[in-house]
Order: C-alpha cells, then sequence, then structure tokens
C-alpha cells in the first residue's frame, strides 16, 4: 500500500493534466528523496526548470544501465 500513498503526490498533476516533473535531490536513510516541480501549462517550459534543480544538486541516480 505504500506505492499508493505515493500516488497522492503525483496523481494531481496528471488529473488536472498539469505538466510535472520529478528530480531527486539526496539520498536520506538509503531511500531517494526529491522535489517534484509542476508548471501552470503546457506552453511554459517546465524541462528547463527540472534541469536548474539538477544542475545545483547534481543528477542522482542508483540504477546501472543495461
Amino acid at each position: 500500500m505504500k506505492v499508493v500513498e505515493l500516488f497522492r503526490f503525483v496523481m494531481p498533476a496528471n488529473l488536472m493534466g498539469l505538466p510535472a516533473a520529478c528530480v531527486a535531490t539526496s539520498v536520506a536513510n538509503d531511500l531517494p528523496t526529491g522535489v517534484q516541480v509542476m508548471g501552470r501549462d503546457a506552453r511554459r517550459p517546465l524541462p528547463r526548470r527540472a534541469e536548474a534543480i539538477e544542475d545545483v544538486v547534481g543528477v542522482l541516480t542508483r540504477l546501472t544501465p543495461e
């Protein structure tokens, strides 16, 4: 049920048709933490805002591509 609890942060943007991006910011207690950036409408340059956050905190990933 923890996955369902996590959806509460993602679902509003999806249901309202808002552009949204999640950006990892750090790791705490072996779990990733991050922020979700939402735009007002699809015409705003949301990816650039997410990239600006990554430029400050760096890109965090625990996955190794195969």
